[in-house]
């Protein structure tokens, strides 16, 4: 599972070449709510934690609804609530978070094969990575 934020051109290229490997899934959002996804109707457990005698416990689960209507919002005001109120009015610096809000999108994947997946293969063909 990776969640990130991405600039809008960035994502277009990545979201066109996700379409290549057909384990994973992805929801994008902007601010504005603005989104896509491969699929917006079910929902993915991401992590959980299983132990001895005891029942599944704490899953982080992706769905449309917490994704498009909670945590896009909570998400997004960080950018100013946080990071930008950490600079004066009328910093520059403070001009470039708030810019990195009002230009990015809310990106998660999930790698839906869970025994042999590998989430970065997108990135790595898609960016020249040396490693």
């Amino acid at each position: 599972y990776l969640e990130f934020f991405c600039p809008r051109e960035l994502f277009e290229r990545l979201r066109a070449h996700l379409d290549k490997f057909p384990s994973l899934s992805y929801m994008a959002t902007d601010r504005s709510g603005d989104f896509t996804a491969t699929n917006a109707e079910g929902i993915n457990a991401v992590t959980w934690g299983v132990f001895p005698g005891k029942e599944v416990v704490q899953p982080t689960v992706c769905d449309f609804d917490t994704f498009t209507k909670v945590w896009k919002d909570e998400a997004f005001a960080l950018w100013r609530s946080d990071w930008a109120a950490v600079y004066d009015e009328g910093d520059a610096a403070r001009a470039v978070v708030e810019g990195v809000a009002d230009s990015h999108v809310l990106v998660n994947i999930v790698d839906n094969d869970y025994v042999n997946g590998d989430i970065f293969a997108p990135f790595s063909s898609l960016f020249y990575l040396p490693w």
